[in-house]
């Protein structure tokens, strides 16, 4: 995957209010007044950011909030990902799939390390159906491969009380 694979651009259309999208994109961005100004008069791309690493969460709230504040002073553009062009929608429906992803890695990770936390389970009791969460707690309960700390093994204890088990 390239780092372009993860670049959020728009292409200017409509500017309105020249002085606003000059105050927006300096603030958040690191464009100089005459690059913005050079996009604007012949409808250019400028990037707004690259989504990757650990900084994703910061990036992309910075990046919405770029956004909103440039739709508020009417600035029309097209907001492309990875060299396609996406609707808001469509984006805010991409990183959200793209959370529910990193979230599934994540516990898949702290199972196979043999150490899941509280929050961890959590996450499983809502999304994993009932069967296997139940095997799963029961394997930790046991000491099947898991090393876990006592606030979790009490938690685990819980959840299996809830089921009906000892």
């Amino acid at each position: 995957m390239s780092l372009d694979d993860n670049l959020v651009e728009i292409r200017l259309i409509k500017i309105p209010d020249l002085l606003g999208l000059i105050r927006i994109l300096r603030s958040s961005t690191s464009y100089s007044i005459a690059e913005i100004k050079q996009a604007a008069s012949q409808q250019g791309t400028l990037a707004l950011g690259r989504l990757h690493n650990l900084d994703h969460h910061e990036v992309l709230a910075r990046i919405q909030a770029t956004l909103d504040a440039l739709e508020s002073k009417g600035v029309e553009f097209e907001l492309v990902y990875a060299g396609h062009s996406e609707t808001r929608e469509g984006f805010g429906n991409l990183m959200a799939s793209w959370d529910e992803i990193l979230e599934d890695m994540q516990v898949y990770t702290d199972l196979e390390l043999g150490g899941p936390n509280i929050e961890t389970l959590e996450t499983m009791k809502a999304k994993w159906p009932a069967d296997i969460y139940l095997a799963t707690l029961r394997q930790i309960h046991k000491g099947e491969g898991y090393d876990i700390d006592e606030d979790t093994l009490k938690w685990v204890e819980n959840e299996l009380g809830r089921f009906g088990e000892p």
